[in-house]
């Protein structure tokens, strides 16, 4: 018997099964990358924006780094001085303080002082009450707290000038009525003599800028006569202060 061979299949179940007739290839495009969606686009711009926000505060925090690296062998700064202060509308009084300055780098510093003052006559304040009273007290007691920057100009040198500002909040006391504390700021100008890493002297120019308004003490309203309405002071003035600093 002779060998029964298959029949050959069609030529549309050819195409089907194995490779494509050349119009089928012609007319199928099979596309090599898919256009992004609109949530593959937002993903990518928030990738992109955190990113940015790594960079911004690896390089915010390298410059405090750098900024705070010569400041590490420094040595933290302690004075005591005496102080005048004049002001525009409670005349002048001396007082005394206390600093601490904390180095940043050999130029830069910052700053926190106390001081005192007692018994600034205040001028609006003298016609209020009974002028021949013994018990007359009119004067204000000042207790500045100021922090702020200091700047060496020229921090090797044996004398020593430098700039510094900043603010200050102002507790305030008087007899004479109820009066709040105050914010302000100041300014300062002074030279430094000797040893910057050990004991020198220094004396500067400081003009603080600030206002105190006295009111009617509510707990005592006929201590004094005369409040028709609070009573605002200028106590805007330049001051000067002597003393001496220790570096360790």
């Amino acid at each position: 018997m002779s060998p029964t061979w298959p029949s050959p299949l069609p030529l549309p179940l050819l195409q089907r099964r194995g490779r494509p007739s050349a119009p089928l290839r012609q007319g199928l495009v099979l596309p090599l990358v898919a256009p992004p969606s609109p949530l593959t686009k937002e993903f990518n711009k928030e990738s992109e924006m955190k990113r940015h926000t790594r960079i911004a505060i690896l390089s915010i925090a390298t410059t405090i780094l750098a900024a705070a690296a010569p400041a590490a062998h420094a040595a933290v700064g302690f004075s005591i001085f005496g102080s005048y202060w004049d002001t525009d509308e409670a005349d002048d009084a001396g007082g005394g303080g206390l600093e601490i300055a904390f180095p940043l780098s050999p130029r830069w510093d910052i700053d926190f002082r106390g001081s005192y003052f007692e018994q600034l006559d205040a001028k609006p304040l003298q016609v209020l009450g009974d002028a021949d009273s013994p018990f007359r007290h009119t004067g204000l007691d000042v207790l500045p707290l100021e922090l702020g920057i200091r700047f060496a100009l020229a921090p090797n040198a044996v004398v020593h000038p430098y700039i510094g500002g900043g603010a200050g909040y102002y507790l305030l006391d008087s007899d004479a009525g109820d009066v709040k504390d105050e914010g302000g700021w100041y300014g300062l100008f002074g030279l430094g003599f000797g040893d910057q890493e050990g004991a020198s002297f220094f004396v500067e120019a400081q003009w603080r800028k600030m206002e105190a308004t006295v009111e009617v003490d509510p707990d005592a309203p006929g201590d004094f006569e005369g409040f028709d309405s609070p009573v605002a002071i200028e106590l805007d003035g330049l001051g000067v202060n002597a003393g001496v600093s220790w570096r360790f």
